[in-house]
């Protein structure tokens, strides 16, 4: 849609009922239980059609909204709380693991990282938010998964917070704002 004056350039394109889509470099990505990216054109005209880059399907039925760093795509799968990492450029998958503990007999996914804190959580609302160098992860059972950025991302740490979060968290320069299901919160160093 022109922002102008409110014309439809183009639809039908793909269909996301949960995750907003995300546009960096002139790619605009779709990631849900199917991702998809589409390259977008020069010039936004009228009947205007992006090409498409790639498709992959992910473990899931549906992802929080994606996040990109460094061509990276990261999110996570909401209900049984698995990380995925994808190529920006390609679409590979290069990390599916679950940010929980897994129930014995329960299916084996990527070695890392593993967060034992996220387990009692029912599902993963909130859409990822990154500092500088780290990635969190926030449930609705009031557990926060900290890991570092990258193809293979470690887990630095899991917190337990007395409420839960299902709304995406954003930053303030060093603070991390979230809510709750009782309150607003604000995270900072010797706070």
């Amino acid at each position: 849609m022109r922002l102008a004056d409110g014309e439809i350039l183009c639809s039908g394109l793909f269909e996301s009922p949960y995750t907003t889509p995300l546009v960096e470099g002139g790619v605009l990505y779709v990631i849900d239980a199917r991702a998809i990216a589409l390259e977008l054109p020069a010039r936004a005209e009228k009947g205007m059609r992006p090409k498409e880059r790639w498709k992959t399907q992910l473990d899931g039925a549906f992802m929080a909204s994606p996040f990109y760093r460094d061509g990276l795509l990261y999110t996570i799968e909401n209900q049984k709380c698995r990380l995925h990492v994808l190529d920006a450029r390609t679409g590979e998958v290069l990390t599916v693991a679950r940010l929980a503990a897994e129930p014995a007999g329960s299916e084996k996914t990527g070695a890392r990282p593993r967060a034992a804190g996220l387990s009692p959580a029912k599902y993963v609302y909130a859409s990822p938010v990154a500092s500088d160098r780290h990635i969190y992860f926030f449930d609705d059972a009031g557990h926060a998964t900290v890991l570092e950025l990258g193809r293979q991302p470690l887990l630095i740490g899991v917190n337990d917070l007395e409420d839960a979060c299902s709304g995406t968290p954003f930053f303030i320069d060093d603070e991390i704002i979230f809510r709750g299901a009782k309150t607003v919160y604000c995270l900072g160093a010797g706070r």
